[in-house]
């Protein structure tokens, strides 16, 4: 008999409940398969536990690079929002700069015109009393 026909008649022989007395080597066979399949099954658990534990790992190293990510986002939002007030104030200053330097060449030109229209009315009226 080859070694599975006998493991199987091995097998037959322990459900039906029959002594192995005889059979010794072959039941020391079916014993170290039955120690095999266990120890199989034993990796097996330990590879799927393995398994989960590498995931739930992955896991929090993927939400830890995500939760990073978003933190430096939110500094560069900052950082963008920050620089963009920065340069609208710097804008408004230069805009307001150029209306008040624009004023006071608007009120020196009138100061200018104010003072001929004086002299040309003063001048009419001296001339027209015949002074």
């Amino acid at each position: 008999m080859e070694t599975y026909d006998k493991i199987k008649d091995i097998r037959c022989h322990a459900a039906a409940g029959t002594p192995l007395s005889d059979h010794q080597p072959e039941k020391d066979a079916l014993d170290a398969v039955k120690r095999a399949e266990k120890e199989a099954d034993r990796i097996v658990e330990e590879a799927k536990a393995w398994a989960a534990k590498t995931v739930r790992g992955a896991e929090r190293d993927t939400q830890t690079m995500i939760d990073r990510g978003n933190v430096r986002s939110e500094k560069q939002r900052e950082e963008l929002l920050k620089n963009a007030e920065d340069e609208a104030t710097l804008e408004a200053e230069r805009i307001r700069t150029n209306a008040l330097d624009e004023l006071h060449n608007i009120r020196k030109d009138a100061a200018g015109r104010i003072d001929e229209a004086v002299r040309l009315v003063v001048d009419k009226v001296v001339g027209e009393s015949g002074g």
